[in-house]
């Protein structure tokens, strides 16, 4: 795990980043699915996810651009009912105010036993774009989905602990990335001694600082 999180904070990728790629390493896509919101088929997760067949993914956002089609997630989805394997929901759900809505698109969409593939941040900075509505909490992601309709969820919180968690907001100030992997092994190192001292304490344990939680909901 530390040896992908190196490599993908030297790319550029905040430390949150690479921690949902390590979530994306081995999980299988298969069939037809959707990436919602995620733009041209250039994201980082393309790279991790395991694809052992042909996966035909078509590629959403709110605006329309070469090989991408425009999707407005707060409105129904242009998608036929049970249509889809897979959707992924990749950075997208904290945008949406009518966040509610557009999961109960998803599950529509989805086939019977389909799965819908996410993260959402927690402990990061606002980011608009357009707009910044919502941090959820593992319990909050879990009655969400299921309200909806998603009877199998598995949400994952992504962290090490309150070092770390903190080293992720100074990391944007450094200008050298190499710093930052120093930083962020530093702080990841620590968090994990923390742990293994004080393991019953609630204020080390790494779920109670999650800078993300990746989930899988399955139909």
């Amino acid at each position: 795990m530390l040896s992908l999180i190196v490599s993908e904070i030297l790319r550029g990728k905040s430390l949150g980043r690479a921690l949902t790629l390590e979530q994306c390493r081995g999980l299988k896509l298969s069939g037809n699915g959707v990436d919602l919101g995620g733009g041209r088929g250039e994201a980082s997760y393309f790279r991790y996810f395991e694809q052992n067949e042909p996966v035909d993914v078509v590629h959403t956002d709110l605006e329309p651009s070469e090989g991408v089609e425009q999707m407005d997630l707060s409105r129904p989805f242009p998608l036929k009912t049970n249509s889809k394997d897979f959707l992924l929901l990749m950075n997208v759900l904290e945008h949406l105010y009518d966040y509610k809505s557009c999961l109960s698109e998803c599950h529509r969409v989805l086939n019977e036993d389909g799965r819908l593939i996410g993260v959402v941040p927690f402990l990061q900075k606002v980011h608009p774009s357009p707009d910044d509505h919502f941090r959820y909490t593992e319990s909050t992601l879990n009655r969400i989905f299921r309200e909806v309709g998603f009877h199998r969820t598995k949400i994952a919180p992504l962290g090490y602990g309150p070092f770390t968690a903190a080293a992720s907001q100074v990391a944007p100030i450094l200008k050298l990335r190499i710093l930052i992997v120093i930083l962020a092994l530093f702080t990841i190192g620590l968090d994990k001694l923390m742990s293994r001292i004080f393991s019953d304490h609630p204020r080390v344990r790494p779920d109670h600082f999650p800078l993300a939680y990746f989930f899988v909901a399955e139909k």
